[in-house]
């Protein structure tokens, strides 16, 4: 706790609570009967990567995208029972995800434990929290009551505001160079790459989004657990198709990266991350090829960890 006082981002967020900056109000929610295609269909309408899992009328933890994500790479065919019988094998994953509860594949990814807070927490709570790589924690009032939801996203919106005021712009202004940012290993996949392959890699690596590149090793796209909303059944098929054909067709905005260079600051990121609507942002040298990632939970553990 002396530590983080000594942390002008989290010393702010310890004067303010999850209230401030959480949604609070009608929530989405999937029942843990209900089949993980159901899940993906319900994420997919409301544009949400998570949802809390209704149990009857107790929480039973937390659903998002990478779970999702990981649900479809186990259940998948592999190289070689692809080339025995295409289209077989892909029925027969199909009708894992139509008939699979979402009960049995909570925290597949063992990424979003079900960590419940309060409303009067301390906003500085959240960052501790979100720093471990949770992305999403769902929020009680003082009367146990369900009552809404904070995310990373909701924590950058707020900073992207207010951490050029006062002490806090110390940090605001290091470049992600100084903060040991970049450089960092980025797992990308070649944009002829199948989809499937790049599924896989989510899962093997642990991460929740990679880089696409093109034959010169230049960033051309990205691919994250949230692309999979489209990799229901009817749409398993997609699997087999070339990165470059999935998401000119299901995600088009994930082929303009948001990238910066080596020498933006902490601040530009976040704004990069607020105004984009992402959870991840390239760093490029001067050919685009990339040279790091920075997450929206490497932004998290920076605030957590930062001491002037």
């Amino acid at each position: 706790l002396i530590h983080q006082m000594q942390n002008p981002v989290q010393k702010h967020l310890h004067t303010i609570t999850m209230a401030d900056i959480a949604h609070v109000g009608a929530l989405t929610t999937v029942s843990k009967s209900d089949s993980v295609e159901k899940a993906i269909k319900i994420l997919s309408e409301n544009k949400i990567l998570s949802a809390p899992v209704m149990d009857g009328n107790n929480c039973a933890g937390l659903l998002d995208m990478i779970d999702i994500a990981y649900f479809i790479s186990k259940v998948s065919p592999d190289d070689i029972s692809l080339n025995e019988n295409m289209l077989r094998s892909l029925e027969i994953a199909g009708r894992a995800i139509a008939l699979e509860e979402v009960g049995a594949i909570l925290n597949e990814s063992q990424r979003d434990p079900f960590v419940p807070v309060f409303l009067s927490n301390k906003a500085s709570m959240a960052v501790d929290l979100f720093a471990t790589g949770i992305h999403r924690v769902p929020l009680r009032d003082a009367d146990d009551n369900l009552v809404g939801s904070l995310s990373q996203t909701d924590v950058v919106n707020y900073l992207e505001k207010h951490i050029v005021e006062g002490d806090m712009k110390h940090l605001a202004n290091k470049t992600i160079t100084e903060l040991s940012l970049t450089p960092k290993t980025v797992f990308t996949a070649n944009i002829g790459d199948s989809v499937l392959s790049a599924v896989n890699m989510l899962k093997d690596k642990g991460v929740s989004g990679i880089g696409i590149v093109d034959n010169d090793n230049k960033l051309v796209g990205n691919f994250s657990a949230s692309d999979c909303v489209d990799l229901y059944q009817d749409q398993l098929p997609s699997l087999l198709s070339n990165m470059t054909e999935f998401l000119e067709k299901y995600s088009p905005k994930s082929m303009k990266p948001v990238v910066v260079k080596p020498d933006a600051t902490f601040v530009e990121v976040i704004r990069e991350m607020s105004t984009s609507h992402v959870h991840h942002v390239f760093v490029v040298d001067a050919n685009n090829t990339p040279v790091s990632v920075v997450s929206i939970t490497d932004v998290m553990k920076c605030i957590r960890d930062y001491v002037e």
